[in-house]
């Protein structure tokens, strides 16, 4: 249920996105970073690791304060590895 929960989420911040491509970037930045902590929790760790990076360019071109892009970069680091994700794992492309 809680899997099921987390996708649905993923979903709905995936419409967020979509419908905020005229919005300023860090909005975009905020869409994206909740986007893929929902997906790591979602157990999907490939997407995640995508948005993950989608959400820090965002947060680059918005200028966004380097405290926040840490503690975004830190929550999803935590999700990734709580969904099985191993650090400095390659990815197959």
């Amino acid at each position: 249920h809680e899997r099921f929960a987390y996708e649905s989420s993923a979903e709905f911040l995936r419409m967020a996105n979509d419908l905020a491509v005229d919005s300023p970037t860090s909005v975009r930045a905020e869409i994206l970073a909740r986007l893929a902590v929902v997906e790591a929790e979602a157990l999907d760790v490939e997407r995640s690791r995508d948005t993950v990076e989608d959400a820090i360019r965002a947060f680059d071109e918005a200028a966004a304060d380097a405290s926040e892009v840490a503690d975004f970069v830190a929550e999803a680091t935590w999700a990734l590895q709580e969904a099985g994700a191993r650090p400095g794992r390659a990815r197959s492309s």
